[in-house]
């Protein structure tokens, strides 16, 4: 019994020193490139501490996030394709396909993270770059535009004058969009068939009557 209990006792130390040199030898997950190496021969890795030895990319297929507007998240559908263009490679158009999104819309940019799949199987794409992304098949409805001139910008928020049919001017509170300079995006507070007053004066306010310019008909000189 005593021979048995030593031959088991240096087999349990044997099979102890086999999975002590175990740790000698890292395997990958998955295939890939390491991009980053944090340890070199002679380095003393002490187990626990949490270092990260190496970096490891696989670049055949890509994931792409995109920041999608707020006023074209409800186009966004999974299952759909998107065209990616590279600044690097001009001329060149990959498919890249919606996988999944975040399902909220972001407090501080009111955007909504859209991830995609891009395939890479040659690795002309470069991991951690920038691209470009749009979004042919999303269904997406037109914006309502103003001139810029058209806006009041007053304490109680971005205002619009609108005219209505007996000629009664009524200030309606809007939501702005995207500014493009020379016109603003609406989001909500007026309609393509409302009548906007174009450069309102200060003064103007809810319950003025005006008169609606008839447009000049322009005669051809002979």
């Amino acid at each position: 019994k005593l021979k048995t209990a030593s031959v088991e006792s240096a087999s349990a130390e044997v099979r102890r020193l086999e999975e002590l040199k175990s740790f000698t030898r890292i395997r990958a997950p998955f295939a890939g490139t390491i991009t980053a190496r944090n340890i070199d021969v002679g380095d003393l890795i002490v187990a626990g501490v949490g270092k990260e030895l190496f970096h490891l990319a696989q670049t055949r297929k890509l994931r792409v996030f995109v920041q999608v507007p707020e006023t074209m998240a409800r186009g966004i559908r999974s299952s759909q394709t998107a065209e990616v263009t590279i600044p690097e490679l001009p001329g060149r158009t990959f498919i890249a396909k919606i996988i999944r999104n975040a399902g909220v819309i972001a407090s501080d940019s009111r955007t909504l993270l859209v991830e995609l799949e891009l395939n890479n199987p040659k690795g002309e794409i470069l991991a951690g770059g920038y691209a470009q992304v749009r979004f042919n098949k999303a269904k997406i409805s037109e914006a309502l535009t103003l001139p810029a001139n058209t806006v009041i910008f007053r304490s109680e928020g971005p205002q619009v004058g609108i005219v209505k049919s007996d000629g009664i001017v009524e200030l309606r509170a809007v939501k702005l969009g995207r500014d493009f300079g020379q016109t603003i995006e609406i989001l909500t507070g007026v309609s393509p068939k409302d009548s906007v007053i174009l450069n309102p004066p200060d003064t103007l306010a809810t319950g003025a009557t005006v008169l609606i310019a008839q447009a000049v008909k322009m005669e051809k000189i002979r």
